[in-house]
């Protein structure tokens, strides 16, 4: 009596694993309401919610993981699948439409918690909730990945700790047409700390939506520190005069690491530094461009007026490009800015539309400590008849250090290149050492850029005085971070590679990253290098990974190649076919199960190409079966850690029975 007693008690105590639950608005055909689940508390680590349908009522989580065996909201039904590589589809996601004004879509005040593959809107705004995902303060450890959120006041707000947003490739979210106050945003942090917001698509494509992209900061205390900001597309921000910025640090927001993002078409700031203090801010390897301004260092709040001094700010290796105002602004009033160095960045046409003089790449105003070396200007200033590059205001001469610049002026012909020099004059660059004590090791020459036309700022090693020319910044790293178990190292000697592709909109940057070190210190964002190491090809099966045997329902294969397969010819990738099912050219004969057009090899060009099969409609009594597809080697590429992957054909003639959850109709055992 004794043990059965005990058993009882272990099996009452000890939560539940491995256990998958289905969830509809009413209950009706699952085995919870959302009104139940809502009624949910406790550790319920290693339990799946699958919910399938419309959910008119927001979505609660008072429950709670574990570390390694988390609470999971799934709502891409129970088929196992997912919507990876940043898909906007909603046939098939659980769409939670919240129809209340106030309160938010997914609303979560438990640890270790995942919400993935959902749509998330709401029809009914209000200005103080009405978030998409709500991630309360002491919820840590939430991950939201491969959601398509839209059309909410705040797409997610981090309130706890160790957050990931996205966090890796294919398994980001997209985040469109945000914000009702201006003070809203797609992404923002108030109070979280230790946060990764990582390889997501962040925008808007209407005047009526779009206030920040991600705002990191505002919470209470010292502001939201540790955070890393890597491999997002940010754009389209462009609500009228609400200062629209692509990525908004604030209110002494510090040890944040924003590198590898593509930030262009935001109406005010590409990254805002306002509203501070700030410090240990790293900001490289991004690709800034056709913003208001690129960059922009505001040590002061206006309304009251307080003065704050910004430090350990590094700015390097970017492409800041045809800012209408600024490239990078580094201002105040009054006090100092503390230790800025802009470094090995390439500057392009920027101050297309400048309403004053001081209007140019970089602008220094009353800031201390501000270096600036290793940078190529080309054209800025381009609508205007002086070709100013860098503007250092009378007051801001105190130890500013300015050297190993490369300037370039050319409007038809090559034109002399200025820099107002502050207090010793406005002058050109040869006079600028002699007059100034200014760009000793600089120079007035064309960088060599491979084109310009095509947006190709690589240097062109053929004559290129930019090559070997830069002055070594440093050795080892200029930091190193953990961030949510993930150790983050910030190299002084980073460099774009030449096999940088930074895409557009859902097209995801893919950085070479080269180390200066390894090659020369060159002038610019990027090194030079001869390195010709083939590329490297993976393969990934795209969700949902089923092709049912109706012949008409396709399943996709993708073949990524990183960084580039390059533009036409490209390369053939070849591969085999191996699995349970049998591939052939075209359906129709005996035992095919699927088809394609080739068995063998596939051209891909630039990142990626796709390999479509089609299941074939037989009358054979037959189980589910898998195609898988496998890379292999060939001397043009090598191939990844991800070198294969599974497809799945469904049979619609018997075997297993089929179970529909409401949006998929899915083969195998009932989940329970």
């Amino acid at each position: 009596m004794i043990k059965k007693l005990l058993i009882i008690l272990i099996i009452f105590f000890i939560p539940a694993m491995g256990f998958a639950v289905t969830v509809t608005q009413t209950g009706a055909g699952a085995d919870l309401s959302v009104a139940q689940f809502n009624a949910l508390t406790g550790n319920k680590a290693g339990t799946t919610y699958y919910f399938s349908g419309t959910i008119t009522s927001g979505i609660v989580v008072n429950i709670y993981g574990a570390d390694g065996n988390r609470v999971i909201l799934d709502g891409y039904a129970a088929d196992d699948t997912t919507y990876a590589n940043l898909s906007e589809a909603t046939t098939g996601r659980a769409e939670v439409n919240d129809e209340s004004s106030s309160g938010d879509a997914i609303d979560i005040y438990g640890d270790y918690v995942t919400v993935q593959d959902f749509e998330i809107t709401k029809t009914d705004l209000d200005s103080d909730s009405s978030e998409g995902i709500m991630i309360r303060s002491g919820a840590d450890y939430v991950t939201v990945k491969r959601c398509f959120i839209y059309e909410v006041r705040e797409g997610i707000q981090i309130g706890g700790n160790n957050a990931i947003i996205g966090g890796s490739l294919g398994q980001g979210v997209v985040i469109k047409n945000v914000g009702v106050t201006t003070a809203d945003a797609d992404i923002v942090t108030n109070g979280g700390d230790y946060y990764i917001i990582s390889y997501n698509h962040i925008y808007s494509d209407s005047s009526s939506w779009g206030v920040d992209g991600i705002t990191a900061g505002g919470g209470s205390g010292d502001g939201d520190s540790y955070g890393l900001i890597e491999y997002n597309s940010i754009h389209g921000h462009q609500r009228t005069s609400n200062g629209e910025d692509g990525i908004d640090l604030k209110y002494n927001a510090h040890h944040v690491i924003v590198r590898y993002n593509n930030i262009y078409d935001n109406n005010t700031m590409g990254v805002n530094l306002s509203n501070g203090p700030h410090h240990d801010i790293w900001i490289y390897g991004n690709n800034i461009y056709g913003n208001g301004s690129s960059i922009y260092l505001q040590n002061r709040t206006v309304v009251p007026l307080v003065y704050f001094d910004h430090y350990n700010i590094y700015i390097f290796s970017n492409i800041i490009k045809t800012a209408e105002v600024y490239g990078v602004q580094v201002a105040s009033n009054d006090t100092a800015a503390n230790a800025i160095t802009i470094f090995n960045n390439t500057f392009i046409s920027n101050s297309s539309a400048p309403t004053s003089s001081a209007h140019t790449s970089i602008y220094v105003q009353a800031s201390d400590n501000v270096s600036i070396k290793n940078n190529i200007f080309y054209n800025s200033r381009p609508n205007e008849s002086d070709y100013r590059h860098i503007y250092i205001a009378d007051n801001a001469d105190d130890n500013t250090n300015l050297d190993y610049n490369m300037y370039y002026s050319y409007f038809g012909s090559q034109q002399t290149s200025q820099v107002y020099g502050g207090s010793c004059g406005y002058e050109d660059i040869a006079d600028l050492y002699s007059q100034c004590g200014y760009e000793q090791n600089g120079s007035d020459a064309d960088p060599g850029l491979t084109s310009i036309a095509v947006n190709d700022y690589r240097i062109d090693a053929t004559g290129s005085g930019a090559v070997s020319a830069g002055q070594d910044m440093g050795d080892g790293n200029i930091a190193s971070l953990t961030i949510n178990g993930l150790t983050v190292n910030v190299p002084w000697d980073f460099a774009l590679g030449p096999n940088t592709v930074w895409g557009s909109g859902s097209t995801l940057p893919v950085i070479d990253v080269q180390r200066r070190d390894d090659h020369q210190w060159d002038i610019g964002a990027y090194v030079f290098t001869t390195d010709t190491s083939p590329p490297i090809v993976t393969v990934v099966a795209d969700s949902p990974a089923i092709a049912y045997e109706d012949g008409t329902t396709t399943a996709t294969w993708t073949l990524h190649c990183s960084p580039t397969c390059g533009g036409a010819p490209g390369i053939d990738v070849t591969y085999a076919l191996s699995g349970t099912a049998t591939g052939a050219t075209s359906c129709g004969g005996a035992g095919d199960d699927y088809s394609l057009t080739s068995l063998t090899t596939i051209n891909v060009q630039d990142l990626s190409q796709v390999v479509t099969i089609t299941a074939c409609d037989d009358a054979v009594i037959e189980n589910n079966e898998t195609a898988i597809l496998t890379v292999t080697e060939e001397a043009a590429y090598d191939v990844g850690t991800l070198s294969n992957d599974t497809l799945y054909i469904y049979s619609d003639d018997g075997g297993y029975p089929i179970y529909d959850y409401g949006v998929n109709k899915v083969r195998g055992a009932k989940l329970k």
